[in-house]
């Protein structure tokens, strides 16, 4: 069997193609692991905000809520969300921050985070104008949440692209250096083709465990080593297809 040989024939064009394949299933899996969650939670997030939050208005760089303030959002013992955004309340953050490790304080023009007892303001004048309550997050996701799932999807494919092109190019030294110890006649550029190609069983059974829902410990790990494997094998086929040099032993004599 010269499969390997085979495989070193195939045009370039078709070498392309293959990684692009990969990448497109990589790219589908890893979205379809995590995006439709996140789609889901910030539309029920949407939904719930009313119920949780009091309606802010932002305008100018500056935030206002309608009712009694401070608005307590989370209050215990570790961590305070509270929304303050009354006139000369700036001294107030760092008052409600002060016996806890965490939190986050909104007043008029900036929010005043506390992470592991180091404090920092972010002002509020890159936000623009806009009314936070349901509707109108509702109406921001559905206008603007297809856009940026086309646009994720074109990243993860683009970065899988160059991914699986860096694994192919990387993993070709490995067929290439195996192909001299084997004495074997083999190019760098078909070095290549062979480490594309060998990347389809690993995407495949990848995109298999994850369809089937099965959740391996270090699953990188199978992965990497199914492909050094067949890489292995390609070798080891082109040294068994190696025509057999002609000698006195294997020469015709008339």
């Amino acid at each position: 069997m010269r499969t390997a040989r085979s495989i070193c024939k195939i045009p370039a064009i078709v070498v392309v193609l293959i990684l692009l394949v990969c990448a497109g299933l990589s790219a589908w899996e890893l979205y379809s692991s995590f995006w439709p969650t996140v789609d889901t939670a910030l539309k029920e997030l949407a939904g719930r905000y009313d119920a949780k939050l009091p309606e802010i208005t932002m305008r100018s760089g500056k935030a206002e809520i309608r009712g009694q303030q401070p608005h307590f959002i989370v209050k215990d013992k570790s961590l305070v969300l509270v929304i303050d955004t009354r006139e000369d309340r700036q001294k107030d953050a760092s008052d409600y921050l002060k016996d806890v490790s965490d939190g986050a304080v909104l007043i008029r023009d900036s929010v005043v985070i506390k992470s592991k007892g180091q404090i920092q303001a972010i002002p509020l004048k890159w936000i623009p104008d806009f009314v936070f309550n349901s509707q109108n997050l509702k109406t921001l996701l559905n206008e603007y949440l297809p856009m940026v799932t086309r646009l994720l999807l074109l990243v993860l494919l683009l970065y899988f692209i160059v991914v699986k092109l860096l694994q192919a190019i990387i993993f070709a030294l490995l067929t290439y250096f195996a192909s001299r110890f084997y004495s074997v006649a083999l190019t760098y550029g078909e070095a290549v083709k062979i480490a594309a190609v060998a990347l389809v069983p690993p995407v495949v059974l990848d995109l298999l465990l994850y369809l089937l829902g099965i959740k391996l410990p270090n699953a990188f790990i199978i992965y990497f080593v199914l492909y050094v494997a067949l890489l292995v094998l390609a070798v080891l086929d082109l040294a068994r297809s190696k025509p057999l040099p002609m000698g006195p032993s294997t020469s015709i004599n008339p």
